[in-house]
């Protein structure tokens, strides 16, 4: 299936980016919730002012926002 087309429900997606903030260590993959977000496995480094940009894939009809690390 092409990157541009939603797995889940086959309709088109829009390119673009998810964002995120964290001046500490950039966007992290946890498996719960923690005071600070302390932990976790750093997937993308934050630029520097704190931001972080993923390549992202964004699908209207059933609200899922896909990317890869």
């Amino acid at each position: 299936m092409p990157a541009d087309v939603c797995p889940s429900c086959g309709k088109p997606m829009a390119k673009g980016y998810l964002v995120a903030e964290s001046f500490v260590e950039g966007a992290k993959w946890m498996t719960e919730k923690t005071r600070l977000a302390r932990g976790g496995a750093v997937i993308f480094k934050p630029d520097g002012w704190g931001n972080v940009y993923m390549d992202a894939y964004r699908c209207n009809g059933c609200r899922r926002v896909f990317l890869q690390h």
